[in-house]
């Protein structure tokens, strides 16, 4: 009989045991502050997690981290890569790697399990991933390709798969923006990648897992490109277009082959895209988009892309010296989409377009049947007199130019038409179509930015403290963008230190943030001087300088992401960037006073 209840009180034990594991779980796992990257920038990843616990007063008292090159190696508990053991402590935010040596290229899967105060132990994590990038320049395969002087070609490569369950990694490193297409389907939901970066220092690339879209045989993929911020006005582009290197990595049992890169193999062609005007990329010149309906494609299935003509793509005698850099933060994607308040004719063939708020972002328009070759043109504004004049007040009144942005369409005259921007973008609340003989069927605008989660909420019992809390925290949508935060999509578009310094407090508080200031910092020590001057602002396409609030937001911010997030890797990274600054602030410092410098 005793042995009998000594059995039944083990069970107990366990059954009572098995119930509290089930309320300690791990969730929002992340690599290097990113879900499931697949392609970070260093050797040594850094992991971080969070608890949820039905007891008051929980927290972690111990940790296990399991790494293995595959999945199956994770549950067969034969951990290839890193196995921490039970580490006594509480620490779940940015957790060095401290396993076998990483290479680029290299794929990793992870778990992680928890101990807490009341004696658990949680189950183990969802295997969560991540890649290593290729953190060499001369790592890359492949050259940099175009189309020689078109804005925006789409370059195309046929290849044949025999295995097509391997996993499949495809890099792209673009001088401008770029959209990649596999059998016909788009791999990402991100837009107007990559992410800006100082691109006479540094290109940004992007590694898209595109296992899921690879089939056995002939697989046709696709590599759309937009120019951007690659101009000769802005960084001294010595190529008319944008250019791009990529590679197709294809990994098994650990290693990894390089299956296709971008050479002179590939075929191109002119897409419907083009520059709707000058815009030069400079302040108050940030142009449009023309898209000319007659090229427009059905679809990027196999079928249509035969039906239609591709030439040699042109491979630059001059390459980039460019370093190439994984990026380091959320992509851009659409955050919201925004139906019209009001449509309104305001003369002959003039419509104005009122959304219910500003934005910065895309406009799509459904038009009713057009005659061949008509051009409609579409013009942008936060502000309009009532009559569709884009001009505000003050500019009535002293006779400045307001800056001027336009979009173009050029119809086709059958079957639908429709315009949608691509590989530029607007700080709009107003829409001004002219040309268009009838009203537009539809039109649609996309909230674009940076994809962050929110970090905070605030609601109290103050409505006027709840609309300004709303209007901050949706003000850093449309600013907080491709990277970094700019002063004005419509209008500069440039991440000025000032403006950083002014809000990041904020910024960080009501989001989660922190890869946004990896991608930021990058341009900021890619601006310093030989002398340690800084600019103002980044990216920095000319000459131009500032203050100490605002070149010394790399100080500034990289203490603050510390702070907010606990993770210091900008002020490992960029502290020689931040010595060799304050030196140049020294040489013009007094008795301890800082005098003027050179502008």
């Amino acid at each position: 009989m005793k042995k009998l209840l000594g059995v039944l009180l083990l069970w107990t034990v366990l059954l009572v045991g098995c119930s509290d594991n089930s309320s300690l779980s791990l969730y929002d796992l992340r690599c290097e502050n990113l879900a499931n990257p697949s392609a970070i920038d260093s050797d040594c990843p850094h992991f971080s997690w969070k608890l949820s616990s039905d007891k008051p007063g929980t927290f972690q008292t111990h940790y296990e981290i399991r790494i293995a090159s595959t999945p199956d190696a994770l549950h067969g508990n034969q951990c290839n890569y890193w196995s921490s053991g039970k580490v006594a402590s509480d620490a779940s935010v940015m957790i060095p790697y401290a396993g076998k040596k990483l290479t680029s290229r290299k794929m990793g899967y992870w778990q992680v399990r928890v101990w807490d105060n009341h004696g658990r132990i949680s189950t183990w994590s969802d295997v969560q991933s991540f890649g290593i990038g290729i953190l060499k320049a001369d790592e890359w395969q492949g050259t940099y390709i175009g189309l020689k002087d078109c804005p925006s070609p789409q370059l195309r490569r046929s290849f044949e798969v025999v295995d097509s369950k391997l996993t499949r990694v495809l890099h792209v490193a673009s001088l401008g923006y770029h959209e990649v297409y596999l059998n016909g389907q788009k791999v990402s939901d991100d837009v107007l990648a990559p992410s800006v970066s100082q691109l006479d220092k540094t290109v940004n690339s992007v590694a898209y897992d595109v296992t899921p879209y690879i089939r056995q045989g002939m697989n046709d993929l696709v590599i759309w490109l937009g120019t951007g911020w690659y101009r000769e006005h802005t960084f001294k582009a010595v190529h008319q277009g944008p250019l791009v290197k990529a590679e197709l990595d294809v990994l098994k049992e650990g290693e990894t082959m390089v299956e296709i890169a971008t050479d002179a193999s590939w075929k191109a062609r002119a897409s419907e895209y083009s520059d709707a005007s000058n815009g030069w990329w400079y302040p108050h010149q940030f142009g449009g988009e023309c898209v000319d309906g007659h090229l427009v494609l059905a679809d990027m299935q196999t079928e249509t892309l035969d039906n239609v003509n591709w030439n040699e793509v042109w491979v630059p005698n001059e390459q980039p010296d460019l370093k190439i850099s994984p990026q380091m933060c959320q992509p851009n994607r659409v955050i919201e989409v925004i139906r019209p308040e009001e449509i309104r004719q305001v003369a002959d063939s003039t419509w104005v377009v009122k959304m219910p708020k500003a934005l910065n972002g895309w406009v799509e328009i459904d038009f009713p049947a057009l005659p061949d070759s008509l051009k409609i043109t579409i013009e942008y504004s936060d502000w309009h007199d009532g009559k569709g004049n884009f001009k505000a007040q003050e500019e009535y009144d002293t006779g400045k130019h307001s800056p001027h942005y336009e979009d173009a369409y050029i119809a086709r005259g059958a079957g639908e038409e429709v315009f949608r921007n691509k590989f530029n973008h607007h700080g709009f609340q107003y829409i001004r179509l002219t040309h268009l003989p009838e009203a537009p069927e539809q039109v649609t605008a996309y909230l674009v930015g940076t994809d962050f989660k929110d970090a905070s909420s605030f609601e109290s019992s103050d409505a006027d403290m709840n609309a300004i809390y709303s209007m901050i925290k949706y003000t850093f949508r449309p600013l907080a963008f491709s990277g970094y935060i700019v002063d004005c999509p419509q209008i500069e578009r440039m991440g000025y230190g000032g403006d950083g310094n002014a809000s990041c407090r904020s910024f960080q508080t009501l989001y989660d943030g922190a890869p946004l200031y990896q991608n930021w910092m990058k341009m900021w020590a890619d601006c310093i001087r030989e002398d340690g001057g800084m600019p103002h602002c980044v990216p920095n396409p000319y000459t131009a300088g500032g203050g100490p609030y605002w070149c010394g937001f790399i100080i500034t911010a990289s203490w603050e992401t510390y702070l907010n997030y606990g993770d210091k890797r900008l002020l490992e990274r960029y502290y020689p960037v931040m010595k060799q600054w304050l030196g140049y602030v020294d040489k013009y410092t007094v008795d301890g006073l800082l005098k003027r410098w050179p502008d």
